[in-house]
């Protein structure tokens, strides 16, 4: 199971007009990654700053099956679970 929470950053509403601002790209970075193991079937994991053409993506590890998330190119943070076996391992992936 997956689940995927995030938000556009630098967006704002002007009279019911969404506003959307990047940066560009020859600053591209993905930055403030993290990912924590929450018990021994769940875990999250995200990335806080994503600039320009970076991406990101969670992978964990359920009973020595290996599992990814599809790259983002988003803020944001992802649930991973393993619907059967234990979580031994969490990490991002960060491409510049």
């Amino acid at each position: 199971m997956l689940k995927r929470l995030g938000a556009f950053a630098g967006s704002m509403t002007l009279g019911g007009l969404l506003l959307l601002t990047a940066a560009p790209n020859s600053q591209a970075a993905v930055s403030g990654c993290w990912a924590d193991k929450a018990d021994s079937a769940t875990g999250q994991g995200g990335c806080d700053n994503v600039t320009g053409s970076s991406t990101w993506r969670v992978g964990w590890i359920c009973s020595g099956n290996y599992r990814w998330t599809e790259w983002d190119n988003f803020p944001g943070f992802v649930t991973a679970s393993c619907a059967s076996g234990t979580l031994t391992h969490i990490w991002v992936d960060r491409r510049q």
